[in-house]
């Protein structure tokens, strides 16, 4: 406990992260491992530690401390140490048996000069270092070996880790407030989302076990409609066309690049599209052409979109409608493209991929590329949110000036008819 009790002392902590503190004094905990008498298996470090904190936590009750277990990979951390020791240990060997053979050529040579090129000498070191090579390749094996055995024989190790994460999720959620608490339960469902793709049936489904339209029901439109939960979005799948875009499509177009639309996003309250999604194809198939094509579509189809925007008021506020920017979404081998369509004068139109994220796969990654993933979800929740403002604001306005138009055309009528004497008299 000596370890805890100086790193607490030394950065003056009123709160003791046990991951944090895993992470920053991480070869102190080795150094200190390495000379406990006790059996160093990950399941028992986790054991060990478990009751050490809850002693210092007894001891120390002004100190808050965050028991966030499930962050630390004891498995890797005990592989990590043991190899450290055994190259450490190898290493020492190493440098004793050659000041050993060293040692035996000087009394061998004794009273003589032994030059630093002695053929003698060198043999030896050099049969040493041979084997040496060979033991520390037995060494590596031999923690692989170990590495392998733990986790063939846990293979539900990290279905329950990724059960205490969504544990403990539950419980933060419940203690936060309002605002932070619908979040949190949403972050929540994308996690179980992830823990269906990578542990159903004991196999990751990111690995070559989806198509396409498997892919974007399991996968991608629950992640996008989790996100997008709170925006004013009504979904579509699978429709052949946008309603704006019928007039304007041939049956040539409606076949390039796959029939339909793969998610449509509708305005819930004017019914009108707003956004679309591609899939290019399934998470692990590499098409160029069938990105491309996509990515053609997907502009032909936000043009249709901004124009149909435009259209849905009759006398549309030009300084508002600039202000419009619409996104679309492709998905291509596991990465997400946004982009943006603006209108930049009359009859030209800029078209903008605005960002790229790569959709975290690997459940060994999982940990420190998800956390970043789900804070730029939540950016495009931000970004969605944005865009429905700017649209309501720009139909609002129009709307405004219509009836102010109409509002004025009675009294344009009778100040007309005032200044025509000739009108007056027939009347």
């Amino acid at each position: 406990m000596d370890i805890l009790r100086d790193y607490v002392t030394e950065k003056q902590k009123k709160k003791l992260v046990i991951s944090t503190f895993f992470k920053k004094e991480r070869s102190k905990i080795e150094t200190y491992h390495n000379n406990l008498n006790v059996e160093n298996k990950a399941l028992d470090l986790k054991i060990y530690w478990s009751n050490q904190i809850e002693e210092f936590a007894k001891e120390y009750p002004d100190i808050q401390v965050v028991k966030d277990y499930y962050l630390i990979d004891f498995v890797e951390f005990e592989i990590a140490r043991k190899s450290h020791l055994l190259v450490n240990q190898v290493k020492i060997n190493a440098l004793n048996r050659s000041m050993g053979i060293i040692d035996d050529a000087l009394e061998q040579e004794e009273g003589k000069i032994l030059p630093l090129s002695s053929t003698t000498v060198f043999n030896k070191l050099e049969n040493k270092r041979i084997k040496l090579t060979h033991q520390e390749d037995i060494q590596k094996q031999e923690n692989f070996d170990y590495g392998q055995e733990y986790t063939e024989g846990n293979e539900g190790l990290n279905t329950q880790k990724l059960k205490k994460i969504l544990k403990d999720a539950k419980v933060l959620a419940r203690e936060g407030n309002t605002g932070k608490r619908k979040v949190t339960k949403k972050i929540i469902k994308i996690c179980k989302i992830y823990r269906d793709m990578l542990e159903t049936d004991n196999e990751n489904k990111f690995s070559g076990h989806m198509n396409e339209v498997e892919y974007t029901h399991q996968f991608l439109f629950p992640l996008i409609k989790e996100v997008l939960y709170d925006c004013l979005i009504k979904f579509k799948l699978g429709e052949p066309h946008l309603q704006c875009a019928a007039a304007n499509t041939n049956d040539d177009e409606r076949t390039q690049s796959g029939p339909k639309i793969d998610i449509i996003l509708l305005h819930q309250v004017y019914q009108f599209a707003i956004s679309i999604c591609e899939i290019s194809g399934p998470n692990h198939k590499a098409n160029k052409n069938h990105f491309l094509g996509d990515r053609n579509k997907l502009a032909k189809n936000m043009r249709h979109i901004l124009n149909h925007i435009e259209d849905a008021s009759p006398t549309p506020n030009a300084t508002s409608f600039k202000k419009v920017k619409i996104y679309g979404l492709q998905v291509y081998l596991n990465v997400i493209y946004l982009y943006s369509l603006t209108r930049a004068s009359e009859g030209y139109s800029v078209f903008l991929l605005e960002k790229t994220l790569t959709i975290p796969t690997s459940l060994s990654l999982l940990q420190m590329q998800l956390p970043a993933f789900l804070g730029w979800l939540w950016n495009l929740n931000f970004i969605y949110n944005q865009m429905i403002t700017d649209i309501n604001s720009f139909i609002e306005t129009s709307n405004d000036e219509d009836v102010l138009q109409i509002d004025s055309q009675p009294s344009s009528t009778a100040s007309s008819q005032e200044s025509n004497p000739s009108k007056r008299q027939k009347n």
